[in-house]
């Protein structure tokens, strides 16, 4: 993650320019909603509003002469400066403070029919302490708590909406981590309770230079919603439009990118046969080592420095296992390629430098790197003394790009934190063998779509709480049917596809309850997911 020091000042403001078609479809919905509110002087709030561009795409509209006010905030003077020339062209009235909206910037005793921008997208790391003291003000006078590491498109949103007043309408470019972010859940739940007529219009990501991400338009009316309320969602890529109903309590919002007949199979199908994988299973972060690259090695470093007494065996990466199972053939393949299959763990002998030359030259290497300095190293009594986990007999990839791999440790291959580790709550070997030949169905890996996070590359993550949250099948396997899955796992040639089909008809073949049928609307879901999350790439 990249300091202050080695960023842009755009960037340090996330200043990201919004294109004029976003720009007038904003006001178009800004227009629409405040149709039948009964004010015609409107009062307009921008929080981030840059050299104008939401003015400068404003002449012609049908809002234009509704427009009473402006009250633009602009943290840069050059930009700011911009933006207040900008403003002059118009008729309406004009304020341009240079300033934040979360210190001092916010205009008290006013409250705004209209609010409308793009928030800046900036993580905490960048944002000065004058802002986050403004940030704890405002979560406190809103009765919000933005817990762990969020992003500045958060608070400057609530400070926006905070300022309108009852039932007055809103706008705002903002990235779809609304849907999916854990520090964005507390920000959904404040919609929940506070915003009505909410539609959410989806943008493929070239519709906005220079953020690799898809966008999304959230605009609504501020007000006490009610129990009933739904929300409007629009694909404006596939011009796909549905409803869901707007409710509490869910870990994401992934499933509102699900058609409403999907989500309900997907509802009712968790009921059948299946079960939260923590009923099951647990499987946990595993040796966090604080340099990998130091601290897993090849055979050829383990020769040269003659550390054969403090190394363990590894699995570097889930991608090197092609079946289910992790085993003395994965281990020949591992040298074969020169992987660094070795985990250093200076814990298993005493460290006598005097007597290990190989050892002491190692050791000197790493503090030449710096690696004592770091963090993770340097609260240890040791630097070098990295805390082993022992190996899982379960293997589950932290990351993924089609789909997170359970792999059976049949080995007892250790695991460095790109790979969670853990084991069956009966700790019997048949009970891993048929969570593990039963896993890669079409609805575990749904539910991996619906609770998981896409980053940038269209990678998936799972965080071990949402790896608790995966719904598996409850289904035992004999041995005979685990191999015939860790064959087919092994000599299939594509992206997955042949052992989720495999998958799911094993589970139909074993459940009288559950048909190929039954596996068609969430694989059809599965894919929806995936699509969206692979074209980020």
């Amino acid at each position: 993650m990249l300091v202050r020091d080695q960023v842009s000042s755009d960037k340090l403001r996330g200043g990201f320019y919004t294109p004029e078609d976003l720009v007038r479809f904003c006001w178009t919905r800004i227009d629409y909603l405040t149709q039948g509110s009964g004010k015609s002087s409107l009062r307009v709030l921008e929080p981030s509003a840059g050299s104008g561009n939401f003015f400068r795409f404003l002449t012609g509209h049908n809002v234009e002469d509704r427009i009473h006010s402006v009250h633009a905030v602009e943290l840069l003077s050059k930009e700011s400066a911009k933006c207040r020339i900008l403003l002059r062209e118009f008729k309406f009235d004009s304020k341009v403070v240079n300033g934040s909206i979360l210190n001092g910037s916010r205009p008290k005793g006013i409250e705004f029919d209209v609010a409308i921008g793009n928030p800046p997208y900036l993580r905490y790391q960048f944002i000065d302490e004058n802002d986050l003291n403004g940030i704890s003000d405002l979560t406190s006078k809103m009765d919000v708590k933005l817990n762990g590491v969020s992003n500045l498109w958060i608070p400057v949103l609530l400070a926006a909406l905070e300022q309108l007043r009852k039932g007055g309408a809103f706008a705002f470019v903002i990235p779809t981590e609304f849907l999916t972010g854990i520090s964005a859940r507390v920000f959904r739940e404040w919609v929940v309770d506070n915003v009505s007529n909410l539609q959410l219009d989806f943008f493929p990501p070239e519709s906005f230079p220079g953020v690799l991400q898809e966008v999304l338009v959230f605009s609504g009316t501020k007000q006490k919603t009610k129990s009933n309320s739904s929300i409007q969602l629009i694909d404006n890529g596939s011009k796909q439009k549905w409803k869901h109903k707007l409710e509490s309590g869910h870990h994401t919002w992934t499933h509102l990118y699900l058609p409403p007949n999907i989500w309900r199979s997907v509802k009712e199908s968790k009921q059948i046969a299946f079960t939260p994988l923590i009923e099951v299973a647990k499987l946990s972060v595993s040796t966090v080592t604080g340099a990998n690259q130091y601290f897993c090695i090849d055979d050829d470093t383990l020769e040269k420095y003659s550390l054969q007494d403090w190394a363990k065996p590894l699995l570097p990466k889930s991608r090197y296992v092609s079946g289910l199972v992790s085993d003395g053939a994965i281990d020949k393949k591992l040298k074969e390629e020169k992987a660094l299959r070795w985990l250093l763990d200076f814990s298993i002998k005493k460290v006598n430098l005097k007597s290990h030359a190989g050892l002491a030259k190692y050791l000197e290497l790493g503090e030449q790197l710096g690696l004592h300095a770091r963090y993770k190293t340097r609260i240890r009594k040791s630097w070098y003394e990295v805390p082993v986990i022992n190996p899982g007999k379960l293997l589950l990839s932290k990351r993924s790009h089609y789909f997170p791999r359970l792999i059976l440790n049949k080995f007892g291959h250790h695991t460095t934190d790109t790979i969670y580790a853990g084991s069956t709550l009966d700790g019997k070997e048949s009970s891993a063998k048929s969570l593990v030949g039963t896993f890669h169905n079409s609805l575990t890996l749904l539910t991996s779509e619906l609770e998981g996070r896409s980053f940038g590359g269209g990678v998936l993550e799972l965080v071990p709480s949402e790896v608790a949250r995966l719904v598996v099948p409850n289904i035992f396997l004999t041995s005979l049917e685990f191999t015939k899955m860790n064959n087919i796992c092994t000599q299939s040639n594509d992206s997955g596809e042949t052992l989720v089909s495999a998958t799911n008809a094993l589970i139909a073949s074993k459940h009288p309850d559950i048909s190929l049928s039954f596996f068609d609307d969430l694989e059809s879901a599965r894919q929806l997911l995936l699509a969206r999350r692979i074209q980020r790439i």
